[in-house]
């Protein structure tokens, strides 16, 4: 802190007479802040988030009931909300960066607080998917917000540990609130819209004793990607739809809009080539990120899959609701002990080596899942060891994706794998829902029982997981070990593969 800082808060402190006492500032002041300080943004922020994902998961079943739709159509609630997120992440961290974090947030939870109390009175599908839309819109700004404003108030000795210590309170958030929210939406599923509105409320009023820290006046102007967020969002958004149409069946417009995905993820490519602050750095996309790259998309591919259809499947089989969200608290629970044992494992065995056997074993599992939707206990079981050995590759693949590029790029490297997942999530929900509506439907037609038809769908749905874990082992082979892995065992120079940029190819 320079003397006219430390000058300007000392004298919030002290008088002659008057006794000295803490304010506002000399909590929230920068690179100085504790991390209880922080609590009760980072809290309601991130309730808010977890609250409407996992409830609006576990909630499809309900949601298709009262709009009388399928899964299809249905999962446009949850797709909306992530493909939101996926296209605007950056963009929106870019505006708050220009506006101060502070203003950003503010600006940013207040839409989120008007859009979850209209969408709670809204009555028709299509415009609450829109409305949530823009409400994951704004989480994701207020997100990138948030960990900005966060990262410039910490000690900086102390920053990597209050991330960690974030990371602890969403691990928790994953196991307690599947448990919670069944009985809220027992009650109403709309009722969760209308947490999440005041949880996103009261995010505001923590906001209150901060302030924008002082930013230093750069030379380079603020750029933000609308070209890459506007082509983005029509290339995922056509796809999406695509299946979408696929499964009603429409297929002129299917292929309609297979057709605009296609030309939008061109365009994207060339324009994300040339932008400045790119939402994915294309000029850096290079072996082996490139690789880990498609794997952190498959992986979300195959995870969100397996929890969409987990309350699907309790519903077809008229069970009990509350078992889809005690199983999906015992798999987060699951994957909190994944997350102290990875990276014991990992100081002494190469990456490589441990995502290779973790997807062997998952090959295994799922292989043995496959057989597992016409027995219900065996599927709900078989859920959590999928779940258990596929845990590992989402855990691990971000922070060596970091870990493959020079310090000074790691900056540019970390939004990939988040915008990675969020594509492949919205991809998944799409594709999961037509090959269970249209499958189910041509079973039917030869005979089937709907029980048996949608189980049989379920083997389709999970041979084709199983057909991308392998694919997904396939591109691991590609890659190699990292020079920070030399201490670990089966070690190899010659097998290093790791990227590096000179300032021209990052420029």
């Amino acid at each position: 802190m320079s003397q006219s800082e430390s000058a300007e808060y000392q004298s919030l402190l002290t008088t002659e007479n008057i006794k000295p006492r803490r304010s506002c500032k000399d909590i929230y002041k920068p690179a100085g802040t504790s991390y209880p300080a922080f609590l009760p943004l980072i809290f309601f922020v991130l309730l808010s988030c977890y609250l409407d994902s996992t409830a609006m998961n576990l909630a499809l079943p309900k949601i298709q009931e009262e709009f009388k739709i399928d899964g299809s159509i249905s999962q446009w609630m949850i797709t909306a909300y992530n493909l939101a997120i996926a296209a605007t992440s950056i963009p929106l961290a870019k505006l708050a960066d220009s506006m101060g974090q502070v203003s950003a947030m503010y600006l940013y939870l207040s839409c989120m607080t008007l859009g979850y109390v209209g969408i709670y009175f809204v009555k028709n599908f299509y415009v609450m998917c829109a409305i949530h839309f823009v409400i994951g819109s704004c989480f994701a700004g207020a997100t990138a917000a948030r960990i900005a404003l966060i990262r410039q108030l910490s000690p900086p000795e102390k920053a990597q540990s209050y991330m960690m210590y974030t990371a602890s309170i969403c691990t928790g958030f994953s196991v307690i609130l599947p448990f919670i929210a069944t009985f809220i939406i027992k009650v109403s599923w709309r009722l969760i819209f209308l947490i999440c509105g005041v949880s996103a409320l009261l995010s505001i009023v923590t906001l209150i004793p901060y302030r924008n820290p002082p930013r230093k006046p750069s030379a380079k102007k603020c750029s933000v990607d609308f070209g890459g967020m506007l082509t983005i969002f029509i290339a995922a958004g056509a796809l999406d739809l695509s299946f979408t149409f696929l499964s009603e069946p429409i297929y002129w417009l299917a292929g309609t809009l297979f057709a605009v995905s296609i030309i939008a993820f061109i365009l994207f490519y060339y324009i994300e080539l040339h932008a400045q602050d790119p939402i994915l750095p294309l000029n850096i996309m290079k072996t082996p990120i490139s690789q880990y790259a498609i794997l952190s998309a498959i992986g979300a591919v195959i995870s969100s899959g397996i929890t969409f259809v987990l309350p699907q499947y309790v519903a077809a089989h008229a069970q009990n609701s509350s078992y889809a969200g005690i199983f999906l608290s015992v798999s987060g629970a699951v994957s909190t002990l994944l997350t102290f044992a990875v990276p014991k494992i990992t100081k002494k065995y190469l990456n490589k080596t441990v995502l290779v056997w973790s997807y062997i074993l998952s090959i295994v599992s799922f292989g043995v899942f496959i057989f597992a939707p016409f027995n219900f206990w065996f599927f709900m079981v078989m859920f959590l060891v999928v779940v258990l050995m596929f845990a590992t590759p989402n855990f691990a693949i971000p922070p060596i994706m970091c870990c493959l590029v020079p310090v000074k790029y790691a900056a540019s490297i970390s939004a990939v794998p988040n915008t990675c997942r969020k594509l492949g999530t919205t991809i998944s929900l799409s594709i999961t829902s037509m090959i269970i509506k249209s499958c189910s439907q041509l079973f039917v037609k030869n005979g089937q029982s709907k029980i048996n038809a949608f189980d049989h769908s379920m083997m389709i749905v999970i041979s084709v997981y199983t057909a991308l874990i392998i694919i997904s082992l396939l591109f691991l082979m590609k890659t190699g070990q990292a020079a920070n892995e030399s201490h670990k065992k089966g070690f190899d120079p010659k097998k290093i593969k790791q990227l590096e940029l000179d300032d021209e190819e990052l420029a």
